[in-house]
């Protein structure tokens, strides 16, 4: 039998690229189709089962990443590779831990990104439509390489697939079937739907919105808590009046909120290995209230809506995975304590989607409109992939993201495994944040008096592996080189209940010295800490000037998880 002709689809929103690079593979033998962005692609994807898809990552409506996450989750996944101008490492091992199966950074030589894609659906086996009998559709999934698969071969050792370093993956189509139980785990609660929609009409006023959150008792109790506390009240008047609580908060927020706690609550009731969610909703509101104080310095009240309702869910997805996969999640707590590694990344090897991708299909299931969530699934990209979104979603996304770390640095609540990640000065100018630090602190004081939530107990006495440092503080000497740009790693040092002590020159020191090298180490920063004995000196850098520092013992890169972080810091 004749072999049929390989298809692929080359998705860039560039015409000459697209065009260029249909026409190298067509030379190949390829039958090709074209598409300039990840929804035209779908499209395309739903009707025929291509051999190889070649996608750019920065394109308008629905970027690369989306469109590469979604192939993935198929049953015919096609063989992916991923054609970009951004050099990046962290985006780079981010998509291969996704299962990409090749990265080609532009300017590329197209003949050769041909040659090496055909080449590659050899190597893979891929069956064509003449031997499937399809004609119209060319599936691969005969020799798809599952999760548990690439966990196995891959040489990173956070793959492996043994009980006490982390689980197999799971496969997508299992993952699938799965995600379907939540409607049941997770009902959309037809009080805080109807509240929600009560928000988003002008048909009803502040006595019949706060006659239907009398009926929810958890929000009730929400919505009383927050119109007390400094943000919505900064006078301090005490308020016992739904209608009046109403009113201090304002209905859009109160919309958001009702959704938020209808998650929070449904989480809270089910059956889950999740330790105590207090911290993680003291987390939420706090979040909350930071992407509020963040889009008024900035100036983003233009493209604020939803922003709220995805910082306070931002790692509510988390929940709902350990509630479908609790063995899965009991090995890999387990192994993040053990390791000191961070939760997400073992998340990325064993899911086809992220914690917060899972949330954001839970709020597509009740049909809150996209708009309001879009940013949530983009929450635990690195920076750098964020960059490549196109606006006003970039922003949005980055606001979110600044809003997490300032609740886990505002409320002192850290998990062992969280994953510390801290934005350049970039981020930050771009954003027009020009005094982060008061945001931070306004943070602090608003959150001040927030309870647990109202399902769950006040006290934090059970054994739950939350991390914060109650007892005597610590100090430590400090050096960071020159006067620059907001110091994050010294806020989050100091939210250990650790004092940082200014230390001028860590040459003469007579005590231990946390150095920041984050950002581009100058010569200046080299020559000193080469100057330094190195049984004093604690050096937290970006991963990718790691190697500057190879000579000291003692180094941690960012991002890392928090418990790494903080054995670093406290020896």
């Amino acid at each position: 039998m004749a072999e049929s002709q390989p298809t692929a689809l080359v998705v860039d929103d560039e015409l000459m690229i697209r065009n260029l690079t249909m026409r190298m593979l067509a030379a190949e033998g390829f039958r090709c189709d074209g598409a300039a962005d990840g929804n035209q692609a779908l499209a395309l994807a739903d009707r025929t089962h291509y051999d190889a898809v070649v996608t750019d990552l920065r394109m308008p409506n629905k970027h690369g990443h989306a469109l590469v996450v979604e192939l993935l989750t198929r049953s015919h996944r096609p063989l992916i590779v991923v054609l970009t101008g951004i050099v990046e490492p962290r985006l780079a091992k981010d998509l291969v831990a996704r299962g990409v199966d090749d990265i080609m950074f532009k300017p590329v030589e197209y003949e050769l990104l041909a040659a090496k894609v055909k080449a590659l659906v050899g190597q893979k086996g891929t069956p064509t439509a003449e031997d499937t009998g399809d004609e119209d559709k060319s599936p691969s999934d005969a020799t798809e390489q599952s999760y548990e698969e690439k966990a196995e071969s891959d040489d990173d050792p956070a793959r492996e697939t043994d009980v006490d370093r982390g689980p197999a993956g799971i496969e997508a189509a299992d993952f699938k079937r799965a995600f379907a139980r939540i409607h049941h785990m997770m009902p959309a609660s037809d009080d805080a739907l109807h509240i929600y929609r009560m928000t988003k009409s002008n048909e009803f006023d502040t006595k019949q919105l706060a006659l239907a959150i009398e009926k929810h008792r958890v929000l009730s109790a929400e919505v009383l808590q927050l119109a007390n506390s400094r943000f919505y009240n900064p006078k301090g008047t005490n308020i016992t009046n739904l209608e009046r609580g109403v009113l201090q908060i304002g209905q859009t927020r109160i919309g958001q909120l009702a959704l938020a706690a209808n998650s929070q609550a449904a989480l809270s009731s089910g059956e889950s290995p999740w330790p105590s969610a207090g911290p993680l909703w003291r987390r939420s509101v706090a979040a909350g209230l930071a992407v509020e104080l963040l889009v008024a310095q900035g100036g983003h009240k233009d493209i604020s809506e939803g922003l709220l309702l995805c910082a306070a869910m931002h790692s509510l997805g988390r929940v709902v995975l350990a509630s479908l996969y609790p063995d899965h999640y009991e090995r890999m707590i387990n192994r993040c304590c053990k390791d000191r590694c961070a939760l997400v990344e073992l998340e990325r090897r064993a899911f086809p989607q992220s914690q917060a991708e899972v949330m954001s299909d839970v709020l597509q299931s009740w049909n809150i409109p996209e708009n309001l969530y879009s940013p949530l699934p983009h929450v635990e990209h690195d920076y750098a992939l964020v960059s490549q979104l196109l606006e006003p979603l970039r922003s949005q996304v980055e606001l979110v993201k600044l809003a997490a770390l300032i609740s886990h640095i505002a409320t002192g609540w850290w998990d062992p495994w969280d994953r510390v990640v801290i934005p350049t000065a970039d981020v930050l100018d771009r954003l027009r944040l020009l005094s982060i630090s008061t945001a931070i602190e306004e943070t602090k004081r608003n959150a001040q008096g927030i309870n647990d939530f109202a399902l769950q107990s006040t006290d934090d006495s059970d054994a739950t592996p939350h991390t914060r440092s109650t007892g005597p503080p610590q100090s430590i000497a400090y050096w960071k080189p020159g006067v620059t740009e907001f110091d994050f790693l010294a806020e989050i040092v100091t939210s250990m209940n650790i004092t940082l002590i200014p230390c001028p020159d860590p040459v003469d020191s007579d005590e231990d010295v946390l150095v920041n090298g984050l950002g581009s180490p100058g010569k200046e920063v080299l020559s000193l800490v080469n100057a330094c004995p190195q049984s004093r000196i604690t050096i937290v850098c970006d991963a990718e000037n790691e190697a500057n520092f190879a000579a000291f013992d003692r180094v941690v890169s960012i991002p890392t998880s928090y418990s790494a972080l903080q054995n670093a810091v406290m020896g």
